[in-house]
């Protein structure tokens, strides 16, 4: 007899006003690997218990409220604050590190990873670092891109098999500190932290850019097909609460 399928549910945490084809980037990326995805916002939120993993998406920066900045930051170049979104996140990737989820956190996602473990952001590269290089181009200049170096001994390293990698930008903060469970594990080449992970087993992993935007590359699909995995154990591991199930 063939062992049941397990099909895992992914929280996909979104901006109310996420437009329908930032929507579909993410939700192809975690479909094309077997998962079924769960919408959650602030006018539409959900409990932990929903889901065997979390994709903290990309959108504005979080609120100072939330003891967010190394600094105390400058509003003007604060953008797209939300803080029901923000509460919504932070006490859902906190519930999910509790119980050992995976999550994988892009962009602002992995900013509200950072925030959840203890570690504190630079409110704006540009403003903060001197010689940064761009990360987010300024409007109808197209996107920026550059290199991306990853620590070898990193589970990012063995999911990517890959020392440096070229990737897209689109941000303008980055964590800057971290907290106790967390590491940086890749860099831009003007020392600004493109991503962490959480020490130890499981996947926990919050990257700047955005693989979900970067299709065709085979090294990107690897990150959501290594969160999907994940997912799929836990899935295994304990009751299905929520949409997908075994098949």
């Amino acid at each position: 007899m063939s062992e049941q399928r397990v099909v895992p549910t992914i929280g996909l945490t979104l901006s109310s006003e996420a437009t329908a084809e930032r929507v579909a980037e993410y939700r192809k990326a975690l479909e094309c690997q077997g998962a079924a995805v769960c919408e959650v916002t602030a006018k539409a939120p959900r409990a932990i218990e929903a889901f065997d993993g979390l994709l903290f998406a990309g959108g504005g920066d979080v609120c100072p409220e939330f003891d967010a900045y190394e600094s105390p930051p400058d509003g003007r170049l604060l953008q797209g604050c939300c803080p029901g979104r923000d509460k919504l996140e932070l006490d859902l990737c906190r519930a999910a590190l509790d119980r050992a989820a995976p999550i994988l956190g892009i962009c602002r996602g992995a900013q509200v990873l950072g925030v959840a473990l203890g570690g504190r952001l630079m409110w704006d590269i540009g403003a903060q670092m001197r010689d940064a290089k761009p990360h987010r181009m300024a409007a109808g200049k197209g996107d920026a891109c550059h290199l991306v170096r990853i620590a070898r001994d990193s589970k990012l390293r063995e999911i990517l098999e890959a020392d440096e990698i070229w990737v897209n930008s689109f941000h303008h903060q980055a964590v800057v500190s971290l907290g106790e469970q967390c590491r940086a594990v890749a860099w831009s080449e003007d020392g600004v932290i493109e991503a962490i992970e959480v020490v130890g087993e499981g996947v926990v992993l919050g990257v700047q850019w955005h693989p979900e935007r970067m299709a065709s590359d085979e090294r990107q699909r690897r990150l959501f097909e290594a969160f999907a995995a994940a997912a799929g154990e836990c899935a295994r591991k304990r009751p299905h609460w929520a949409g997908g199930g075994s098949t």
